[in-house]
Order: structure tokens, then sequence, then C-alpha cells
């Protein structure tokens, strides 16, 4: 059976800008369908009209199964894509999986787009898939038994019952030659994806991992995850996300995969990883350890400065106090420090958004990520806004991108939030952020200096727009990056 898949060429402007990364999903997919040509195309490396470069690949590989893997702000693209399958041949099956699908499987089984979707891959897509490309590869397959899978009998969905969570040792590595473009970078380094364990046992109210695989945190047998880093290295990587949900939840066994890299060689390679800072914080030696297996780029959730915030979000209200030690420990290590803030929060008003931006200005912090409180299904924040009126936008997930705001609070409007959001990272950008930024030991050189010279400018710009009462839209337009996204997201056709 020949397989197409596909991630969306959707992008979050803010977090594109540092680099870009392709699908470990897709590929771990290719790495456990036996028995298929499976080939993967990361869509957001199309330069050009992606609706014909779309029409061509279906026309030359001619698949007769394809799979689009979608976040919630990719959803729209998603379906897109498979109205364009369709209509280059009506007998292509199509498949959805990823976050917003599982969350989502009911509602598009019973909504007007279920036409255009034969399948629905809910959670771990490997066992799942794996089991559909066998099954449709049969004569007579039986998709009745496959669990997981929600699929369209004649008009209707059926949904059998879940898939328990996969046993990760039994899981095939990637493969990474069934990608079809190649090219991603990221601070200016040819980059990778790992995967070290899956799943997170915090209660954050924002997050959506738990609909995927519930409190539950689950680990590859770390010769596996070294064997996967030297695969990466064959295939041209220089830098490694690993892309774990919560990787620090396990200090202990993030120190002994340091232990291993650096007995391996593979130091020589740039890592990144996102962490929590109670996990950062809880072993004195683990950053000394990172620092020495090659670790250049830390993303920490600090989320708010706020205990009254901290409590909303269901995060400990320590997190703000441990992310100074957390932050002066990696920085103090060379490391590239960003720093996620959750804003937008019931009772914010503007004093609130300041006082996040003072705390990520007193930490120091390489990159500041201000996320905007996002409504995404199924997460215990929707329900606790919708129930207080605060959600704005409901159902144009195409904007829950977290830099957009579907919310308002008690006192700020949606167009207040986004204001205020522009204004916090103009300001950021000052002389003095030079003098303790780590972001050239990151980063390839060129790298930096485009960087510092593109959002340097946008800062002069927004600074000039200020002192002249010029309208902010048009800088937060641009800083977003909304005419390349837009043209992207609803594949106008145009290069």
């Amino acid at each position: 059976m020949r397989v197409l898949l596909a991630s969306m060429p959707n992008v979050i402007e803010e977090i594109d800008r540092g680099g870009r990364f392709p699908s470990l999903g897709l590929v771990s997919l290719a790495g456990n369908s036996e028995g298929a040509d499976v080939k993967v195309v990361d869509l957001v490396l199309v330069r050009g009209d992606l609706r014909r470069y779309w029409l061509e690949l279906l026309g030359n590989y001619e698949p007769e199964l394809v799979g689009l893997s979608c976040m919630t702000f990719q959803y729209d693209t998603a379906l897109e894509l498979a109205k364009l399958a369709k209509s280059w041949n009506p007998r292509v099956k199509v498949a959805l999986g990823g976050y917003h699908p599982t969350l989502m499987y009911e509602e598009i089984g019973e909504g007007p787009d279920a036409k255009y979707v034969d399948f629905v891959v809910r959670g771990e897509g490997e066992g799942t898939f794996g089991e559909l490309v066998r099954e449709l590869g049969r004569d007579e397959g039986n998709l009745d038994g496959i669990q997981g899978l929600s699929y369209r009998e004649g008009v209707d969905f059926h949904h059998n019952p879940p898939r328990p969570l996969l046993d990760l040792s039994g899981v095939r590595p990637p493969e990474r030659n069934s990608r079809i473009l190649k090219g991603f970078r990221a601070m200016g380094f040819r980059s990778d994806v790992v995967e070290t364990s899956r799943g997170c046992t915090f209660d954050c109210s924002f997050c959506c991992i738990r609909e995927m695989y519930g409190r539950s945190f689950r680990t590859y047998p770390l010769k596996r995850v070294i064997e996967d880093i030297r695969d990466a290295e064959a295939h041209g990587a220089e830098v490694v996300f690993f892309v774990d949900d919560n990787i620090t939840l396990a200090p202990e066994r993030l120190g002994e995969l340091c232990d291993m890299i650096i007995s391996e060689g593979l130091n020589e390679l740039h890592y990144m990883v996102q962490a929590s800072v109670a996990g950062i914080v809880s072993r004195r030696e683990l950053v000394l350890k990172m620092a020495r297996a090659g670790f250049k780029v830390v993303f920490l959730g600090i989320e708010n400065v706020s205990v009254r915030n901290l409590k909303f979000l269901s995060k400990a209200k320590e997190a703000a106090e441990m992310a100074r030690e957390a932050v002066s420990r990696l920085k103090e290590h060379g490391m590239f420090v960003m720093g996620g803030f959750v804003l937008g929060n019931p009772e914010d008003g503007e004093e609130d958004f300041w006082r996040n931006f003072e705390f990520a200005k007193s930490l120091k912090l390489d990159a500041p990520l201000f996320f905007i409180a996002t409504p995404y299904p199924k997460t215990a924040l929707r329900e606790a806004l919708m129930g207080e009126g605060l959600v704005t936008n409901p159902d144009d997930f195409s904007k829950y991108t977290t830099y957009r705001a579907n919310v308002r609070t008690r006192y700020l409007s949606s167009e207040d939030i986004e204001r205020l959001e522009v204004r916090m990272y103009m300001k950021f950008m000052t002389p003095d952020y030079l003098k303790y930024t780590n972001f050239w030991k990151a980063s390839t050189l060129p790298f930096f200096f485009r960087r510092l010279l593109v959002d340097g400018s946008k800062a002069l710009w927004y600074r000039f727009l200020s002192a002249t009462g010029g309208d902010r839209a048009v800088l937060g337009a641009v800083m977003r990056g909304e005419g390349r996204r837009r043209r992207r997201w609803l594949l106008e056709g145009r290069p």
C-alpha cells in the first residue's frame, strides 16, 4: 500500500523565527507501518504555490491512503488538503491524526466535514495506524477490531474503543528516510527531533496532554534513545530537540542520558529541551551534566508571577520563586533560556501583564514567550473560561495559536490583550539585552546577527510609531507574520 503522510504548513511565527523542526510523529508512523510504502512530507518547507505542490505530489506518488496530522490551529488547513485529495481521486482514503482530531473526533464525525474524512486515528498512532495499514492491505480487512480508530460507514462514523497506552519499548524507531523534503534548521543549525519519554503527571488547566495520554509518564529505553540520536546525526542533524512533554519529571534519568551522550561521543551535537523549573532545580548537578552533554537551549514553563494566576492555572505557587534559581543555573552554564508565561487570565489587568514583563526582564531571559491563555478544546481552562463568559472566539480554531487573543479578562478586551502583548515584546529588546544574552553562544553567528537585525529593526519601528502616535496594529500584524500565515492557511495558491 502506498501511504502519504503530511504535516501542516501552518506555523506560529513567533516560535518559527527561532527555528523549524521536522515532524517526528509521522516518521515514527512510517517506521511502525510494516508492509507499506510510506512517504512523509513536511509542508512547512514548501515555497510558492502550496495547492499546486500538493496536487502534483498526489499525482506523482498516487497514494492509496493519505494521513494528515494537525494541531488545533492547523485543522482548517488539514481539511482543505483532505478536500483537495478527494477532488484529485475520490477513491483515496483520508485519515486525520494528532492532538485536535484526537480531542474532537466525535465532533468531526458528526459535523459536515465528515464526508472528506475516512478515518480518525486517536491518541498514539504507531499501533492504531500500523494496524489500519495492514487491514486496508487485506482483501477482507476488519476495521472494527482496531482500537483507537474512528471510521466512516456510509454517512455515519463508528468509534472503536480507545487503545491502551503503548509500551514504548515495543515502538520501532522512526524511519527518517521516508522524508520527501529536507532542510530544517534551528538557531542556524541543521535540526531534527528525538523523543525520550511521553506524558506528564502535572495538572495544568491549559494543557491537552492528559487527553492524549492521561496522567502518565512513560520512557523509552535509553539505549534506544542513543541509537535514535545517532540516526538523526547520520541524517545530517547538528541540533536535536528533545520533544518530550516533560523530560524533567525524571531528573535522575535525564542526568543518566547526559552521561551516556558524553560517553558515546555525541556531545558535539547541540541539544534543545523543554523543562519544568521544579525539575531543573531538583538536582544541583543536573545543569552541569546538561552543559557537558551539549545542551544549548532550554525552554522553561514559568507560567506566571502571580500566585492567584498560578492557582487558576493549576500550577505550584512556588513556580516563580524556583524560576529565578533555575534560570540563574542555566545561564551560568552558557545556555539560551526561553521562559513561557500564560497571560490573559480572568482577573488580569494591564498591571498584571507588566508585572510578568518586569519579572522576565529581572530573570535576564534570552527569550520570553508571552502566551495568551487559549481555550483549547476539552481542557479545564476552556471549561472555566466558557463558564465565566470570557471566551470571545469559541469556534474559529485557526486563531488558537497562543499568540492571538481568543479571550478577554474582566478588565481587558481581546484587542487590549493583543496590543499589550506586542508592546511587551517590543520593549524587551533594549541595548542592555546584548550584555547578558547567551543567544550568540547557542546559534550560528550569521543567524544571531540576522535575528538581531530583524528584531532590532522591529523594536525601533515600534518606538517610532509610539513616539509619533502611529498605528501599533500595523506592527502587530507584521510581527505575527499574518500575511504569510494567512496565505498558507487558506491555500490561496499564490506564490
